[in-house]
Protein backbone atom coordinates (compact mmCIF):
# COMPACT_ATOMS: atom_id res chain seq x y z
CA UNK A 1 0.00 0.00 0.00
CA UNK A 2 1.17 3.42 -1.22
CA UNK A 3 0.41 6.50 0.71
CA UNK A 4 0.34 9.92 -1.55
CA UNK A 5 2.79 12.10 -1.92
CA UNK A 6 2.59 15.36 0.01
CA UNK A 7 1.93 18.85 -1.16
CA UNK A 8 1.00 20.06 -4.54
CA UNK A 9 2.61 19.38 -8.19
CA UNK A 10 4.32 21.96 -9.73
CA UNK A 11 5.16 20.51 -13.09
CA UNK A 12 7.42 17.71 -12.77
CA UNK A 13 7.93 18.24 -8.94
CA UNK A 14 5.80 17.72 -5.76
CA UNK A 15 6.79 20.12 -3.27
CA UNK A 16 5.73 20.85 0.70
CA UNK A 17 6.07 23.00 3.41
CA UNK A 18 8.78 21.42 5.42
CA UNK A 19 10.56 23.37 8.67
CA UNK A 20 11.91 26.66 7.41
CA UNK A 21 11.49 25.87 3.74
CA UNK A 22 10.42 23.16 0.84
CA UNK A 23 10.62 19.90 0.44
CA UNK A 24 10.55 18.17 -3.00
CA UNK A 25 10.48 14.81 -4.76
CA UNK A 26 10.18 13.99 -9.03
CA UNK A 27 6.81 13.50 -9.86
CA UNK A 28 8.55 10.37 -11.94
CA UNK A 29 11.81 8.83 -12.20
CA UNK A 30 13.77 10.08 -15.51
CA UNK A 31 16.93 8.02 -17.44
CA UNK A 32 20.43 8.63 -16.61
CA UNK A 33 22.06 10.38 -19.66
CA UNK A 34 25.64 10.16 -21.36
CA UNK A 35 27.85 13.14 -21.98
CA UNK A 36 25.88 13.53 -25.04
CA UNK A 37 22.37 14.01 -23.69
CA UNK A 38 21.32 10.37 -24.83
CA UNK A 39 19.35 7.98 -22.56
CA UNK A 40 21.55 5.48 -21.27
CA UNK A 41 19.52 2.53 -22.41
CA UNK A 42 20.64 -0.76 -23.99
CA UNK A 43 18.34 -3.34 -25.85
CA UNK A 44 20.61 -5.67 -27.63
CA UNK A 45 17.95 -8.11 -29.68
CA UNK A 46 19.84 -11.85 -30.56
CA UNK A 47 17.21 -14.18 -32.03
CA UNK A 48 14.14 -14.45 -29.86
CA UNK A 49 16.15 -13.01 -26.83
CA UNK A 50 16.43 -9.25 -25.35
CA UNK A 51 18.87 -7.82 -23.29
CA UNK A 52 18.38 -4.77 -21.64
CA UNK A 53 20.24 -2.45 -19.49
CA UNK A 54 18.77 0.73 -18.28
CA UNK A 55 20.05 3.23 -15.55
CA UNK A 56 17.87 5.97 -13.46
CA UNK A 57 17.35 8.21 -11.04
CA UNK A 58 15.16 10.97 -9.39
CA UNK A 59 16.52 14.41 -10.78
CA UNK A 60 15.53 18.06 -10.66
CA UNK A 61 16.61 20.06 -13.40
CA UNK A 62 17.16 23.59 -12.74
CA UNK A 63 14.26 24.51 -14.53
CA UNK A 64 12.04 22.35 -12.75
CA UNK A 65 13.21 23.79 -10.13
CA UNK A 66 13.04 27.55 -11.16
CA UNK A 67 9.65 27.10 -11.87
CA UNK A 68 8.64 25.58 -8.35
CA UNK A 69 10.02 28.75 -6.85
CA UNK A 70 8.72 31.47 -9.19
CA UNK A 71 4.87 29.44 -8.04
CA UNK A 72 5.16 28.85 -4.63
CA UNK A 73 6.92 33.03 -4.65
CA UNK A 74 3.76 34.18 -6.50
CA UNK A 75 1.74 32.47 -3.70
CA UNK A 76 3.22 33.60 -0.87
CA UNK A 77 2.79 36.94 1.57
CA UNK A 78 4.34 40.10 0.36
CA UNK A 79 7.80 40.83 1.92
CA UNK A 80 8.21 36.76 2.81
CA UNK A 81 11.45 35.19 2.61
CA UNK A 82 12.89 33.75 -0.47
CA UNK A 83 12.10 30.55 -1.03
CA UNK A 84 14.38 27.53 -0.22
CA UNK A 85 13.86 24.54 -1.86
CA UNK A 86 15.77 20.83 -1.11
CA UNK A 87 15.63 17.34 -2.04
CA UNK A 88 12.98 15.52 -0.09
CA UNK A 89 14.48 13.05 2.76
CA UNK A 90 13.75 9.60 1.00
CA UNK A 91 14.54 6.10 1.52
CA UNK A 92 14.92 4.25 -0.88
CA UNK A 93 13.31 0.21 -0.79
CA UNK A 94 13.76 -0.58 -3.93
CA UNK A 95 13.22 -0.61 -7.69
CA UNK A 96 11.24 -2.23 -10.24
CA UNK A 97 11.48 -2.55 -14.18
CA UNK A 98 7.83 -4.13 -14.50
CA UNK A 99 6.36 -5.27 -18.10
CA UNK A 100 2.65 -4.01 -17.67
CA UNK A 101 0.16 -5.19 -20.22
CA UNK A 102 -4.09 -5.06 -20.32
CA UNK A 103 -5.84 -7.77 -19.09
CA UNK A 104 -2.17 -9.33 -17.44
CA UNK A 105 -0.95 -9.32 -14.33
CA UNK A 106 2.32 -6.96 -14.04
CA UNK A 107 5.54 -9.03 -14.54
CA UNK A 108 8.85 -7.89 -12.73
CA UNK A 109 11.76 -7.75 -15.21
CA UNK A 110 14.47 -6.47 -12.79
CA UNK A 111 15.00 -5.09 -9.73
CA UNK A 112 17.30 -2.65 -8.63
CA UNK A 113 18.61 -1.04 -5.14
CA UNK A 114 19.47 2.69 -5.80
CA UNK A 115 21.71 4.52 -4.01
CA UNK A 116 20.73 5.71 -0.49
CA UNK A 117 21.91 9.24 -1.42
CA UNK A 118 19.50 11.56 -3.97
CA UNK A 119 19.61 11.74 -6.73
CA UNK A 120 19.14 7.55 -6.08
CA UNK A 121 20.78 6.39 -9.00
CA UNK A 122 19.78 3.12 -9.80
CA UNK A 123 20.87 0.23 -12.64
CA UNK A 124 18.52 -2.20 -14.20
CA UNK A 125 19.65 -5.48 -16.34
CA UNK A 126 17.25 -7.95 -18.01
CA UNK A 127 17.58 -10.61 -19.69
CA UNK A 128 14.16 -11.70 -21.79
CA UNK A 129 13.23 -14.27 -24.02
CA UNK A 130 10.31 -15.48 -26.02
CA UNK A 131 7.18 -13.55 -25.75
CA UNK A 132 8.84 -11.43 -22.98
CA UNK A 133 10.97 -10.16 -24.74
CA UNK A 134 8.35 -9.20 -27.71
CA UNK A 135 6.40 -7.61 -25.62
CA UNK A 136 9.02 -5.29 -23.86
CA UNK A 137 10.36 -4.73 -27.94
CA UNK A 138 6.40 -4.11 -28.44
CA UNK A 139 5.84 -1.96 -25.36
CA UNK A 140 8.96 0.22 -25.91
CA UNK A 141 8.87 0.93 -29.84
CA UNK A 142 4.94 1.04 -30.18
CA UNK A 143 3.65 1.64 -27.15
CA UNK A 144 1.67 -1.73 -27.04
CA UNK A 145 1.66 -1.80 -23.08
CA UNK A 146 4.15 -0.30 -21.10
CA UNK A 147 7.71 -0.84 -19.44
CA UNK A 148 7.52 0.87 -16.40
CA UNK A 149 10.04 1.98 -14.17
CA UNK A 150 9.36 2.42 -10.28
CA UNK A 151 10.62 3.44 -7.26
CA UNK A 152 9.24 2.90 -3.82
CA UNK A 153 10.45 4.86 -1.20
CA UNK A 154 10.18 5.99 2.61
CA UNK A 155 9.46 9.82 3.25
CA UNK A 156 10.41 11.40 6.55
CA UNK A 157 7.42 13.95 6.60
CA UNK A 158 6.07 15.56 9.68
CA UNK A 159 2.27 16.56 10.30
CA UNK A 160 1.28 19.37 12.06
CA UNK A 161 -1.56 21.22 14.35
CA UNK A 162 -2.24 25.02 15.09
CA UNK A 163 -3.90 25.38 17.98
CA UNK A 164 -5.51 29.47 18.09
CA UNK A 165 -7.59 31.82 20.82
CA UNK A 166 -9.34 34.57 19.97
CA UNK A 167 -11.08 37.28 21.24
CA UNK A 168 -12.05 39.78 24.07
CA UNK A 169 -9.48 39.41 26.91
CA UNK A 170 -11.78 42.21 29.08
CA UNK A 171 -12.79 40.18 32.22
CA UNK A 172 -10.90 36.92 31.61
CA UNK A 173 -9.96 35.37 34.45
CA UNK A 174 -10.30 31.97 33.64
CA UNK A 175 -9.13 30.51 30.06
CA UNK A 176 -10.92 27.45 30.01
CA UNK A 177 -14.01 28.79 31.57
CA UNK A 178 -13.80 31.50 29.19
CA UNK A 179 -13.81 29.00 26.06
CA UNK A 180 -16.54 27.00 28.03
CA UNK A 181 -18.70 30.61 28.15
CA UNK A 182 -17.62 31.65 24.49
CA UNK A 183 -15.77 35.07 25.81
CA UNK A 184 -12.72 33.54 23.93
CA UNK A 185 -12.85 31.46 20.60
CA UNK A 186 -10.45 28.11 20.32
CA UNK A 187 -10.18 26.81 16.41
CA UNK A 188 -7.75 24.11 15.15
CA UNK A 189 -5.62 23.93 11.85
CA UNK A 190 -4.85 20.52 11.27
CA UNK A 191 -3.33 18.12 8.71
CA UNK A 192 -4.95 15.07 7.69
CA UNK A 193 -4.02 11.98 10.46
CA UNK A 194 -3.45 14.66 12.98
CA UNK A 195 -3.12 12.69 16.23
CA UNK A 196 -5.73 13.39 19.30
CA UNK A 197 -2.48 13.90 21.59
CA UNK A 198 -1.10 16.30 19.52
CA UNK A 199 -4.41 18.48 19.48
CA UNK A 200 -4.33 18.14 22.96
CA UNK A 201 -0.46 19.65 23.36
CA UNK A 202 -1.29 22.38 21.04
CA UNK A 203 -4.85 23.43 22.86
CA UNK A 204 -2.64 23.15 26.22
CA UNK A 205 0.12 25.12 25.23
CA UNK A 206 -1.72 27.96 23.19
CA UNK A 207 -4.21 28.04 26.83
CA UNK A 208 -0.81 27.97 28.52
CA UNK A 209 0.09 31.29 26.47
CA UNK A 210 -2.98 33.28 26.83
CA UNK A 211 -3.16 32.45 30.64
CA UNK A 212 0.90 34.14 30.66
CA UNK A 213 -0.83 37.28 28.40
CA UNK A 214 -3.35 37.74 31.00
CA UNK A 215 -1.04 38.24 34.15
CA UNK A 216 0.89 40.30 32.10
CA UNK A 217 -1.34 43.02 31.04
CA UNK A 218 -2.02 46.11 33.05
CA UNK A 219 -4.98 46.71 35.04
CA UNK A 220 -7.58 48.10 32.87
CA UNK A 221 -7.25 52.10 33.52
CA UNK A 222 -10.29 53.17 35.56
CA UNK A 223 -11.11 57.42 35.64
CA UNK A 224 -13.52 59.16 37.93
CA UNK A 225 -16.51 60.64 35.88
CA UNK A 226 -16.17 64.48 35.76
CA UNK A 227 -18.31 66.49 38.31
CA UNK A 228 -21.43 67.68 36.80
CA UNK A 229 -21.14 70.92 35.00
CA UNK A 230 -17.80 70.59 34.00
CA UNK A 231 -18.72 68.92 30.87
CA UNK A 232 -21.67 71.16 30.10
CA UNK A 233 -22.15 69.24 26.07
CA UNK A 234 -22.78 65.29 27.62
CA UNK A 235 -25.45 63.88 29.87
CA UNK A 236 -24.25 63.91 33.68
CA UNK A 237 -23.24 60.73 34.59
CA UNK A 238 -24.68 58.99 37.39
CA UNK A 239 -23.12 59.10 41.56
CA UNK A 240 -19.81 57.94 41.64
CA UNK A 241 -19.69 56.50 37.63
CA UNK A 242 -16.05 55.65 35.89
CA UNK A 243 -14.90 55.13 32.62
CA UNK A 244 -12.81 52.13 31.88
CA UNK A 245 -10.55 51.68 28.69
CA UNK A 246 -10.80 49.02 25.93
CA UNK A 247 -8.65 46.11 26.12
CA UNK A 248 -6.47 44.53 22.86
CA UNK A 249 -8.17 41.66 21.44
CA UNK A 250 -6.14 38.50 21.78
CA UNK A 251 -4.89 36.17 18.96
CA UNK A 252 -3.02 33.34 20.09
CA UNK A 253 -1.31 30.77 18.62
CA UNK A 254 0.78 27.18 19.03
CA UNK A 255 1.76 24.83 16.59
CA UNK A 256 2.75 21.30 17.44
CA UNK A 257 4.39 18.54 14.89
CA UNK A 258 4.99 14.68 14.61
CA UNK A 259 6.72 12.45 12.61
CA UNK A 260 4.02 11.41 9.31
CA UNK A 261 6.38 8.91 7.97
CA UNK A 262 4.95 7.63 4.04
CA UNK A 263 5.66 5.23 1.80
CA UNK A 264 5.41 6.21 -2.12
CA UNK A 265 5.86 4.96 -5.13
CA UNK A 266 7.00 7.44 -8.44
CA UNK A 267 7.16 5.59 -11.55
CA UNK A 268 7.46 6.23 -15.32
CA UNK A 269 7.22 4.70 -18.84
CA UNK A 270 10.86 3.58 -20.67
CA UNK A 271 8.71 4.58 -24.17
CA UNK A 272 8.62 8.44 -22.73
CA UNK A 273 12.14 8.56 -22.80
CA UNK A 274 12.69 6.75 -26.22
Amino acid sequence: MTDPIPGKRFGALHAWPDGDGWSYLPVAPSPQRGPDGRVQLTAVEAADMLMLTLGTNLVASEADLAQVQAAIAAGADPGAPPVRLRAANATPRGATLTLVLDGKAPVELARANPSPLAPYSAAFSAMLRGDQAKQANAAMKDGTGRLEVAYDLDLATNRSVTARIAGDPAGVEDVEAALKNGDLTLTFEADPGVSEALMADARASVIDDVARILRQMPEPAVAQAAPFGDCPETDPPGPGATTETNTAAIDAFATRTEPSPRSVRVAANVADWL
